[in-house]
């Protein structure tokens, strides 16, 4: 079970906790029309960007910083390509370790089974401008 110290952010919880159990999601309304002001004021601060662009940034300068929405696009990225290197990673040491005792008659499948996954190792590397050994 989860739970926080914040009072509000444990309600925030348990409210969410409630909708979930009955099988519904709430939407972002339920916490900004709260009748509690602490948790519809969480909620607000939670739900805006605390700045907005100047549109003349991208219309008269061509400048086009990057948004939120693209750190956490990048993020998610980032995550899942590490998650694919973290499995490629141990499905290479379990074809490590069925080569020690392979029969000489699975010996080349099992080569060409760690070639190709050292292939994916070296892209997913790549993506992050690493090299994994």
């Amino acid at each position: 079970r989860f739970t926080f110290i914040n009072e509000t952010f444990q309600e925030i919880i348990e409210t969410y906790r409630a909708f979930i159990n009955e099988g519904k999601f709430p939407d972002s309304t339920v916490f900004s029309q709260h009748n509690n002001p602490k948790i519809a004021q969480a909620s607000a601060d939670l739900l805006s960007e605390r700045y907005v662009l100047s549109e003349n940034w991208e219309d008269r300068h061509q400048i086009y910083p990057e948004t939120e929405d693209m750190k956490l696009d990048k993020a998610v990225r980032d995550s899942i390509n590490r998650f694919k290197l973290y499995n490629v990673m141990v499905m290479i040491q379990k074809v490590e370790e069925e080569l020690k005792v392979c029969r000489e008659e699975d010996l080349m499948i099992l080569l060409d089974k760690k070639r190709k996954l050292d292939h994916v190792k070296r892209e997913l590397s790549s993506y992050f401008g690493t090299s994994v050994l």
